[in-house]
C-alpha cells in the first residue's frame, strides 16, 4: 500500500497540462485547457485539462481523473504501474515494504537488464562484421530491409563457442549473471574445452525481445541451416525479467499503433510479424513460438481489445487458432480469424500477393464463431449421425462465447442449419462433458470483479438525473445548498454511488470548508466514480454567474423535492391497501391522514412550480 502521502508528493511535482499535452495538443481557454479527447473521436473539442485542479475531464465521453488516471488510460497501466512510472518523472522514491519487491530484488533485475542490453549490442554489432554473410543473404532473400533490421534490433551470433563470453569478461560483466538469462551455459567440471561456461546462441539470427518500456528481456534465436537437427528456434530461459508464457514479441514497436487502430493481429513468427510491420502492417504480435497463453492476452488487453488471428495456413497453424480461440473466449473477447491457404503463411503472403490484398483479406475477417460454423458445416453431410457429429464439434465453441446474445443467436443457427430442433440441441449441449482445460483464473477474476461491484453497493448512473445535477451545485456552493437542501439529503437519494459520493463531500465540508471533489481522485478504484468526481471538479465553473446558479438550484430542489413526495404519496398508498386487508382501522385512517396531508404539501409544491 503506498502511503497518501507519497501519492500527493508525485501529484504535486508532476504538472498534468505537460503531462497530457505529450499526447494531445492543448489550447489554453480562460482558466483551463482545451484539447481533442483522446479516448473517443470527436471533431469540436470537450476534453478540459485544469492546471489548477490537476485534473482532466472529457465532457462527451465522461472520461476523467487525476495524472495517475490520465496515465493508466492511456498506457493501459494498472494503478500502482502508473503511481511508479510518475513517481519516476517526479524523482519521488517510493518506499519498499513486504508487498513489494525489496532493493536488492531490485537491483538484480536492473543489472540483468543491463546484461541483456550489452548482449544486445555484441549481436547485432556482429551482424555487420565478417562471418555474417550467411545472416545477411538470408535477411535479403526473405527481404527484410536495413530499416528494419535496425527498429527491431537484429543481430547474429557468430559461430563461436564463447564469443559472447569473452565479450561479457572483457566488459567484466559476472557470468553468473549471463547464466541466470541464459546466454551462457554452465560446463561440466573437467571439460577438456577448458572455460567455465559457453555460449548459448550459435551461429542464429537474434530476435530481441523486449518489454513494452523497450527494455531487452530475452532473445529468440533462429538456426541458419534448415536441414539442421537443432529446433529452428530456441529462446532465453526463463529468469526475473522473463516469463516466455507472459511475454511478447514486438510489443514495443507495436504498441502505437495497437492504442491507434484499438486491433491486435496475432501472427505466430517473428518473421511474420517483422515482415508485415515493414509492409505498413504497424499492429502486429507475436507469442514467441509458443501456444497463447491468458497472460498474453491480457497483456495486449491493456493496448487493444479488439484482436485478429492470422495464423499459418498448414495444419499446425489451423491447430494453434483452435487452441486460441477459447482462450480469448474465457479472457471475455470474441477474435475475428484470417484463414490463408494451405502452405501460405503471412510472410509468403505478403511476398506473392502484396500488402494490400492481406490487408482487406483482415478487414473481411469473420468473427470466430462465424468461422467455426462455417468449418465445419460447410460439406457436413446429410445423415442425422453427420449432423450430430458437426454439432458437436461446434457445440463445445458455443457454450464458451462470452456474450449470451451471442450464444443464442448462434444457436438458433446451428439450430435451423442442422434441421435439428432447439429440444435437441439443447439436449446435445447438456451431455456430460468434461472440465474445459481453458478454464482459469480470469472466469474467477471476472466473479470476483462482479462481487467488488456490488459490494460497493452499486455504480454511478450515467444518465443526467436530478441527484447528479444536485451533486454538482453542491460542489460549487456547499452552503447555499445545505440551506436549501437541509442536512439529511443525500441518505435520500436512490442512486447508491451518488448517495455514497455525496455523504463523502459532504464530511469533507463539514471537516475543511470547502469541497474538492479531485481529493478523492487517488483513493477511489472505481473509473465511474474518478469519472464523476473529475466532471464534479470542473462543471461547476459554467456556473459562473450567480443568477443562473441560484435559479438551477430552486428549480432543482423543487423537482426533486416533488419527486420525494411522490415517492411517499406512493408508499403511503401500498400501506394503505395493506392496512384495508388487515382490516386495521386505526392505522387505516392514521395512513389516510398523512396522505392528505402530503398531498396538500405537493399540491402547494406545483403552484409555486
Amino acid at each position: 500500500m503506498i502511503p497518501r502521502e507519497k501519492l500527493d508528493e508525485i501529484l504535486g511535482r508532476i504538472d498534468i497540462v505537460s503531462l497530457v499535452s505529450e499526447y494531445v495538443p492543448l489550447k489554453k481557454m480562460g482558466q483551463n485547457f482545451k484539447g481533442l479527447c483522446p479516448f473517443h473521436g470527436e471533431k469540436t473539442p470537450s476534453f478540459m485539462v485544469s492546471q489548477e485542479k490537476q485534473i482532466f475531464h472529457c465532457f462527451g465521453c465522461s472520461e476523467g481523473g487525476n495524472a495517475f488516471g490520465f496515465l493508466m488510460k492511456m498506457e493501459k497501466y494498472s494503478f500502482p504501474e502508473a503511481v511508479k512510472k510518475l513517481a519516476e518523472m517526479a524523482g519521488v522514491d517510493l518506499p519498499t515494504d513486504g508487498k513489494t519487491e525489496d532493493t536488492t530484488s531490485r537491483d538484480e533485475k536492473e543489472a540483468l537488464f543491463k546484461v541483456n542490453r550489452y548482449a544486445s549490442w555484441f549481436f547485432t554489432d556482429n551482424l555487420k562484421k565478417a562471418g555474417s554473410e550467411k545472416i545477411q543473404a538470408y535477411l535479403a532473400q526473405r527481404k527484410i530491409s536495413e530499416k528494419t533490421i535496425e527498429e527491431f534490433k537484429l543481430g547474429f551470433a557468430p559461430d563461436s563457442w564463447e564469443g559472447l563470453i569473452r565479450f561479457f569478461q572483457v566488459k567484466q560483466i559476472p557470468l553468473h549473471y549471463a547464466e541466470m538469462l541464459g546466454l551462457a551455459k554452465k560446463r561440466k567440471e573437467g571439460s577438456p574445452k577448458g572455460g567455465s561456461h559457453y555460449d548459448f546462441f550459435r551461429n542464429r539470427l537474434i530476435f530481441p525481445i523486449m518489454d513494452a518500456e523497450a527494455r531487452v528481456i530475452g532473445f529468440s534465436g533462429r538456426r541458419l541451416d534448415d536441414n539442421s537437427e537443432e529446433s529452428k528456434y530456441i529462446n532465453s530461459a526463463e529468469s526475473p525479467i522473463y516469463h516466455k508464457g507472459n511475454s511478447i514479441y514486438g510489443l514495443a514497436q507495436a504498441k502505437t499503433a495497437l492504442r491507434e487502430k484499438g486491433e491486435t493481429i496475432l501472427v505466430e513468427g517473428n518473421v511474420d510479424l517483422i515482415r508485415l510491420s515493414q509492409e505498413g502492417i504497424k499492429n502486429v504480435a507475436a507469442p514467441l513460438g509458443t501456444a497463447l497463453t491468458l497472460p498474453q492476452i491480457r497483456t495486449l488487453k491493456r493496448f487493444a481489445e479488439k484482436f485478429v488471428l492470422l495464423f499459418d495456413g498448414d495444419a499446425a497453424g489451423m491447430k494453434a487458432m483452435l487452441r486460441a480461440i477459447p482462450l480469448f473466449f474465457e479472457a471475455g473477447y470474441h477474435p475475428r480469424v484470417v484463414e490463408l491457404l494451405e502452405g501460405d503463411d503471412p510472410d509468403s503472403f505478403v511476398k506473392i500477393h502484396g500488402a494490400g490484398p492481406l490487408s482487406q483479406k483482415i478487414a473481411d475477417a469473420p468473427l470466430a464463431m462465424e468461422w467455426i460454423l462455417l468449418r465445419h458445416l460447410t460439406n457436413v453431410g446429410g445423415k442425422p449421425s453427420q449432423k450430430i457429429e458437426a454439432a458437436q464439434k461446434i457445440l463445445p465453441f458455443l457454450q464458451m462465447l462470452p456474450s449470451s446474445l451471442e450464444k443464442k443467436s448462434y444457436t438458433a443457427r446451428l439450430s435451423q442449419f442442422l434441421g435439428i430442433s432447439d429440444k435437441d440441441l439443447e439436449g446435445l449441449e447438456k451431455l456430460p462433458k468434461e472440465k474445459s482445460r481453458y478454464e482459469t483464473s480470469t472466469t474467477q477474476e471476472r466473479q470476483q470483479t462482479q462481487s467488488l461491484q456490488a459490494l460497493r453497493g452499486g455504480t454511478v448512473s450515467q444518465k443526467i438525473s436530478l441527484e447528479r445535477i444536485l451533486l454538482q451545485l453542491y460542489v460549487k456552493d456547499p452552503h447555499a445548498m445545505e440551506g436549501l437542501l437541509g442536512g439529511e439529503v443525500f441518505s435520500r437519494f436512490e442512486d447508491e454511488g451518488l448517495k455514497n459520493l455525496g455523504a463523502k463531500l459532504k464530511e469533507q465540508y463539514q471537516q475543511t470548508g470547502n469541497v474538492a471533489p479531485e481529493r478523492f481522485l487517488s483513493q477511489e478504484e472505481n473509473p465511474e466514480v474518478n469519472n464523476l468526481l473529475s466532471e464534479l471538479a470542473l462543471v461547476g465553473e459554467s456556473w459562473s454567474e450567480k443568477e443562473l446558479f441560484q435559479k438551477m438550484a430552486l428549480d432543482c430542489v423543487f423537482q426533486w423535492k416533488k419527486k420525494q413526495l411522490h415517492n411517499e404519496l406512493k408508499q403511503i398508498t401500498n400501506e394503505i391497501q395493506l392496512a384495508e386487508f388487515k382490516d386495521d382501522q386505526k392505522l387505516l385512517t392514521e395512513l389516510i391522514s398523512r396522505k392528505n396531508e402530503v398531498t396538500k404539501v405537493l399540491s402547494s409544491l406545483k403552484q409555486i412550480l
